[in-house]
């Protein structure tokens, strides 16, 4: 019992709670910020943010950041519940896979920032 509660062992003990706490600290610090609107870059695949033009059945037509025009197949995302309401005139995020020039499958979609300066990069 004497030795619990030396001088030595309280010096101890509190030295190891600070290295402890310092670490955990260090290592909270280190995590990056991620938005949670914002979806992870897809591995091997296409993220592209633009305006709603038209959703006719399962295809989303949306126009990108440069002005160029996407043909968007919704099935896989819509099959995972990844689709939110959709309307014309929005800002969409896609994550999915390039299906040939122009195209792509959605794997999941999310609302975006109504200012394209607040947009993350695409991944073409």
């Amino acid at each position: 019992m004497g030795a619990i509660s030396s001088p030595s062992f309280r010096v101890a003990v509190a030295a190891a709670m600070l290295c402890v706490s310092t670490l955990a600290s260090l290592a909270y610090a280190q995590a990056p910020y991620v938005p949670s609107n914002v979806l992870p870059a897809p591995l091997g695949g296409v993220r592209v943010t633009g305006r709603v033009e038209s959703l006719v059945g399962p295809t989303l037509l949306l126009t990108l950041r440069n002005g160029r025009r996407m043909a968007i197949n919704l099935r896989i995302a819509e099959a995972r519940g990844n689709v939110p309401q959709i309307y014309a005139g929005e800002f969409l995020q896609v994550q999915g896979s390039p299906a040939g020039q122009g195209k792509m499958t959605a794997a999941a979609v999310i609302r975006a920032k109504s200012a394209p300066a607040a947009w993350s990069p695409d991944i073409p």
